[in-house]
């Protein structure tokens, strides 16, 4: 009964993945790593390929080891949070954040310097 109420999460947390490297590839091939920004809100919004060693905004730069750990240990955190939640809204956004933690943690073991980040605002 349990894994059923999970599924749907699961799912969403695999198509998280699934979107988030498909991308990612995508982006890698149309522009590469350091190529030129494409304009999608002039002045505002672009695409762009670079690869983040650090964290969010930057922070953390080169800290694989560090960054790799606390992953794991948000995998292992986030479905236990799920599991106690009640609102199908959070249990959903849960599940994105999953899919994107998951979709970075590919990005660190696969060894290439980093998370590859395209979003540029």
């Amino acid at each position: 009964m349990k894994l059923l109420k999970i599924a749907p999460y699961a799912f969403i947390a695999c198509f998280a993945v699934a979107v988030d490297q498909i991308t990612k590839r995508a982006v890698l091939g149309a522009i590469g790593i350091g190529g030129r920004p494409v304009a999608v809100i002039d002045g505002f919004f672009y695409i762009t390929c670079h690869r983040n060693s650090g964290a969010a905004f930057g922070m953390l730069q080169n800290g694989r080891p560090l960054l790799l750990v606390l992953t794991t240990a948000a995998l292992i955190a986030i479905p236990i949070f799920m599991h106690r939640m009640r609102d199908a809204f959070a249990r959903v956004a849960l599940s994105f954040v999953m899919g994107g933690a998951i979709g970075n943690y590919i990005d660190r073991l696969a060894g290439q310097g980093g998370v590859v980040d395209f979003l540029d605002f």
